[in-house]
């Protein structure tokens, strides 16, 4: 028998994700969802997206990428 989402999963599932630019033909990335509303930005593997994303400050996302260059 199937297993049935939690209510959280099926929430994730509804968020759209970002892959990163940056992404080698090797599939090592990560995907972003930006949740304006509540100032958060979840992060994931895309490999394995049903694992529960890390969650940061929209401002921590930010602060993050300007150290990308």
């Amino acid at each position: 028998m199937p297993e049935t989402p939690t209510p959280q999963a099926r929430i994730i599932d509804e968020i759209t994700w970002i892959k990163s630019s940056y992404t080698a033909n090797t599939g090592n990335c990560v995907e972003v969802a930006l949740i304006a509303n509540e100032n958060k930005t979840l992060i994931r593997d895309s490999k394995d997206p049903k694992i529960f994303p890390i969650q940061a400050s929209t401002e921590a996302w930010k602060k993050f990428l300007s150290f990308r260059t």
